[in-house]
C-alpha cells in the first residue's frame, strides 16, 4: 500500500498523459507536419473530395479511403507507417493508419481530438492510479460533428460512441476543444442497440410441424457489429453464424434460405438504417401431443435466453455492460375446431429501479386472443451503469422473468 501511494504522489495522469504525449502520439503518430500539396491534391481527386463539401461528406470520404484502399499488416516495418509510402503501397500498420487519417484529416480542414481508450470489457482507466495498461484503442473525436472514430478498426464508421467504448473514460493526448486530459465518454443509448423479433407461426396438426414466418431487425450498434460479422466472416462461419440467429435453440427446425436487407457494411457510417434477416422455419419441437390436444413451446422463437442465479452472497457490485433494447411481437394463429389456453402462462413482468427511482432493466411480455390469433408483445431493455449489489436480487427478477417466458407454454385443445 505505501508503494501505491508513494506513487500516486509521484504520478497524474496529466504526467502519464504528457509522457504517452512523448512517447506514443509526438514520436508514433506525428512523423510529417503535412501532406505535399501535390499528395493532397493526388488523394482529393482520387476520393472526389473538394472544398465546397461540408465536414461529414469529407470524413466519409477520407474514412472510406483510409479503410477501403489500405490494407492493413501486423508487421512493424517502418515502410508500413511511412506515410508517403502508404499512400503510395496502399498498405500500412496501425500506426501507418494513424498518421495517414491524421494528415489528410489536417489536409481538408477537419478539426479533431485524439485519446487512448480501452475496451469496457476487459479494463478501463483507475482515476485514483495513472496506469497505461489495456489503453490499446485510437480514438478520433470530432467536436464540430459530434462523431467518433477509430481509424484501424473496419467494422465501426465514424458515427455515434461504438457501444464497446461507451461510458469509459479516455485519455486525451491531442485535444482542439477539451482541456481536462481524461474524457468520460457518453454511454451509448439503448434505442441505439436494438434488437427486434417478428414470428407468425401456424400450424399443420396432422404432421405435427409449425411453420414461422420469421423477421429479425437490428439497428445501430447491434446492427453495425452484425454488419462487421457478416462482411469479414468466410461463408461457413456466416452460414452457421445466421443458422444460430434464425433457428437458435429450437431442435428439430430447418429454415429456408436467409435474406437479408442493409446487410452492406458501407452502411455503417453512422449507421441510420435497419438490418432485416427474413425466413421460413419449419420446425417439429413446438407441437407435442397431449390429451385433446397439444402443448404448445413456441416462446424459444424469440432465442435463447439463461436464467440468472446465485447461492453464495454477492461480493461485488452490479455491472450492467451495454444499453439495449429488445422487442419481440409473436402472432400464432389458432386452427378451426380449437380453442388455445393458459396463454397466461407467456405474460412476464419485472423491472429494477435505481436510487433515484430510474428503471434501468425491465422486462414485460403480454398476451392476448385477437380473433382466431394469440398475440404477445415483449418489451425488454438493459442501462448500462454500475449498480450497488443491493439490487441484484431485483435485478435477477428481470433476467429470469425473460428466462420464464423462454420456458412458458400453453395449450391448443379440441373444442367440444
Amino acid at each position: 500500500v505505501p508503494r501505491l501511494d508513494f506513487a500516486r504522489k509521484l504520478v497524474t495522469w496529466g504526467k502519464q498523459g504528457d509522457w504517452l504525449y512523448d512517447r506514443i502520439f509526438n514520436s508514433q503518430i506525428i512523423m510529417k507536419k503535412k501532406f505535399s500539396n501535390s499528395t493532397l491534391k493526388k488523394v482529393f481527386s482520387e476520393i472526389g473530395l473538394d472544398e465546397g463539401m461540408s465536414q461529414v461528406e469529407k470524413l466519409r470520404l477520407i474514412e472510406k479511403f483510409v479503410k477501403e484502399s489500405i490494407s492493413l499488416t501486423e508487421s512493424n516495418e517502418a515502410n508500413f507507417e511511412d506515410e508517403d509510402r502508404v499512400i503510395s503501397s496502399r498498405v500500412a500498420n496501425d500506426f501507418g493508419i494513424y498518421r495517414v487519417f491524421r494528415l489528410l484529416l489536417l489536409g481538408a480542414d477537419i478539426e479533431f481530438d485524439i485519446y487512448l481508450v480501452s475496451d469496457k470489457e476487459y479494463i478501463g482507466i483507475d482515476r485514483e492510479f495513472p496506469m497505461s495498461l489495456g489503453l490499446d484503442e485510437v480514438l478520433f473525436y470530432f467536436p464540430l460533428m459530434d462523431m467518433y472514430c477509430l481509424p484501424d478498426n473496419r467494422i465501426y464508421y465514424a458515427g455515434k460512441i461504438p457501444n464497446f467504448i461507451g461510458g469509459c473514460d479516455g485519455l486525451g493526448l491531442y485535444q482542439t476543444s477539451i482541456v481536462s486530459r481524461i474524457q468520460q465518454f457518453p454511454v451509448g443509448k439503448k434505442e441505439y442497440n436494438y434488437e427486434g423479433t417478428f414470428s407468425t407461426i401456424s400450424f399443420d396438426l396432422e404432421e405435427e410441424v409449425s411453420a414461422i414466418s420469421k423477421t429479425k431487425k437490428f439497428y445501430g450498434d447491434r446492427a453495425i457489429r452484425s454488419r462487421g460479422y457478416l462482411n469479414y466472416a468466410d461463408e461457413a462461419e456466416k452460414k452457421e453464424y445466421l443458422e444460430d440467429l434464425m433457428i437458435s435453440e429450437l431442435e428439430e427446425t430447418t429454415s429456408t434460405p436467409i435474406v437479408l436487407r442493409n446487410e452492406s457494411i458501407n452502411l455503417n457510417f453512422n449507421s441510420t438504417d435497419t438490418l432485416f434477416f427474413e425466413s421460413t422455419l419449419t420446425s417439429e419441437s413446438i407441437l407435442t401431443p397431449i390429451s385433446n390436444g397439444f402443448l404448445l413451446e413456441f416462446p424459444q422463437v424469440i432465442g435463447k435466453q439463461t436464467s440468472f442465479y446465485e447461492e453464495d452472497e454477492r461480493v461485488h457490485d452490479l455491472f450492467v455492460g451495454r444499453s439495449i433494447v429488445y422487442r419481440h411481437e409473436i402472432t400464432v394463429e389458432i386452427p378451426e375446431g380449437y380453442d388455445l389456453l393458459d396463454y397466461e402462462n407467456h405474460r412476464k413482468s419485472a423491472s429494477c429501479k435505481d436510487s433515484t427511482g430510474r428503471i434501468f432493466a425491465s422486462f414485460e411480455s403480454k398476451s392476448r386472443i385477437k380473433g382466431n390469433q394469440l398475440i404477445i408483445e415483449i418489451d425488454e431493455f438493459y442501462e448500462e451503469g454500475h449498480f450497488p449489489k443491493s439490487l441484484v436480487k431485483e435485478y435477477q427478477k428481470v433476467i429470469n422473468a425473460a428466462y420464464e417466458f423462454y420456458i412458458s407454454t400453453s395449450r391448443l385443445v379440441k373444442k367440444n
